[in-house]
C-alpha cells in the first residue's frame, strides 16, 4: 500500500513538473533570446544552492575531482554549471527562432571529420558528454543536413519524454530510447543506414558497462560505443560544444579514434580512452558539465581502494 502511495504521489509530481517545463518553454518562446537566456541562467544560477542534493552532490564531486581549487571557486563552477542548463533550456525553447540565425548563433570546426568518416558508408559513432547544451549541439548537425540519431534514456516523466522526442524531431533528430524492445535493432539500422548516431557516455547508467579512470577514480560507464565499434567497423568521433565569451557556441568535432582491430583491441581499453577525451573536455569547461549526476555510485566488485560515494 505505501509503495503504491509513493508511486501515486511520484507520477503526479512528474506530471506536474511535465506540465511546469510546458508552460516555461511556451514563455521563454515570447522572450527575445538574450532576456531569455538573462532570465533561465539567473534563475537557475540562483536557486541551485537552495536544491538540496543536486547541489551538495555537485560541491561533493567538484572537491573530488578538483581538489586544487579553492572552496568559492568550487562553488562558482557549481553555479556556473547550474546557470549553463537553464540557458540550455531556454535556448531549446527558442529553438524555432535560432534556426534561422544558426550561422552566427553557433561556428563549428572540424564538421568535415564527421562527412569523411560518413564517407566510408559504415555509419559513424559520435560520442560526447553532458557538457555544454548537448541538444543544440544534435540540433546543429541535423540543420546543416548530417543524418543524426541519438540514443539516451527514457524520462521516467512520460509527459518530459514526449516533450523531448518533440523537440528533437523538429529539429530533424531521431530519438532511439535504449530501454525499447527493439533498441538494438533501430542502432544496427543507423549505422547501416550511414547515419550518425549520437550516444552521451559521461554517465553511470543501466546497461552494460566497464569500469574506467574518470578524474582518478573508477567509474561505471556504458561500453555500448566500444562494443558496437568492435562489431560493426563504424568509425568513433568525439564532438563537443561550449560557450563562446561573446555569446552563442562553438562547436568541435576531433579526428576520428584509431580504426578499431577485433584482433587487437577490447571494449574496456577503447572505453578508457574515449573517457579521457571526454574528461579533458570537462576540465577546459567545469562550469558547463552536469556534476550532480552520482558519476562514481558504483564501485567495481573486488575493489576496495575507495569507498562509495553517495
Amino acid at each position: 500500500m505505501v509503495r503504491r502511495m509513493r508511486r501515486a504521489l511520484r507520477q503526479t509530481r512528474d506530471t506536474l513538473l511535465g506540465a511546469l517545463l510546458v508552460v516555461v518553454m511556451a514563455l521563454f518562446r515570447l522572450l527575445p533570446l538574450r532576456a531569455a537566456l538573462a532570465v533561465a541562467g539567473g534563475l537557475a544560477g540562483a536557486v541551485a544552492p537552495w536544491l538540496g542534493r543536486p547541489w551538495r552532490l555537485a560541491e561533493r564531486h567538484l572537491a573530488i575531482a578538483l581538489p586544487a581549487l579553492t572552496l568559492p571557486r568550487r562553488r562558482a563552477i557549481a553555479r556556473a554549471a547550474f546557470a549553463n542548463v537553464g540557458r540550455s533550456f531556454a535556448e531549446i525553447a527558442k529553438f524555432p527562432s535560432l534556426r534561422a540565425d544558426l550561422d552566427r548563433y553557433v561556428s563549428a570546426e572540424g564538421i568535415d571529420h564527421l562527412r569523411a568518416e560518413l564517407a566510408q558508408g559504415k555509419g559513424l559513432l559520435a560520442i560526447t558528454g553532458h557538457i555544454g547544451n548537448w541538444e543544440l549541439l544534435a540540433a546543429y548537425c541535423a540543420a546543416i543536413g548530417l543524418p543524426v540519431d541519438v540514443i539516451g534514456r527514457r524520462p521516467n516523466n512520460a509527459l518530459l519524454g514526449r516533450l523531448l522526442v518533440a523537440v528533437r524531431a523538429r529539429g530533424g533528430v531521431t530519438t532511439i530510447f535504449r530501454d525499447s524492445p527493439h533498441a538494438g535493432r533501430a542502432i544496427l539500422k543507423t549505422l547501416r543506414a550511414n547515419r550518425i548516431l549520437a550516444l552521451l557516455i559521461d554517465q553511470d547508467t543501466r546497461g552494460p558497462r566497464v569500469f574506467v579512470p574518470f578524474f582518478g577514480r573508477l567509474a561505471a560507464t556504458p561500453s555500448g560505443v566500444a562494443a558496437l565499434a568492435l562489431r560493426t567497423g563504424a568509425s568513433v568521433v568525439a564532438i563537443f560544444i561550449a560557450r563562446r565569451p561573446e555569446g552563442g557556441h562553438v562547436i568541435r568535432a576531433l579526428p576520428p579514434f584509431p580504426a578499431v582491430d577485433p584482433r587487437r583491441d577490447d571494449v574496456e581499453v577503447l572505453t578508457a580512452s574515449y573517457t579521457a577525451v571526454i574528461e579533458a573536455h570537462i576540465r577546459q569547461h567545469p562550469d558547463e558539465w552536469v556534476w550532480w549526476h552520482r558519476r562514481w555510485r558504483r564501485r567495481p566488485a573486488a575493489s576496495a581502494v575507495t569507498p562509495p560515494i553517495p
